[in-house]
């Protein structure tokens, strides 16, 4: 699939990165379920971005 001058052979997918939450500014759990995270500093609403179709 891939030769071997990719340079990508052996490389890792994806890494990822989760920095250390602190329990600090917390939902109530019937709000924390509802928005899927109990931080509010994560409650990031989805937006759609500035891709034209």
């Amino acid at each position: 699939m891939y030769s071997s001058c990719d340079g990508i052979q052996g490389m890792p997918l994806a890494m990822g990165y989760v920095p250390k939450q602190e329990f600090k500014d917390v939902y109530p759990i019937d709000v924390g379920f509802f928005k899927a995270t109990i931080f509010k500093e994560l409650d990031k609403p989805f937006e759609r971005g500035n891709c034209r179709v």
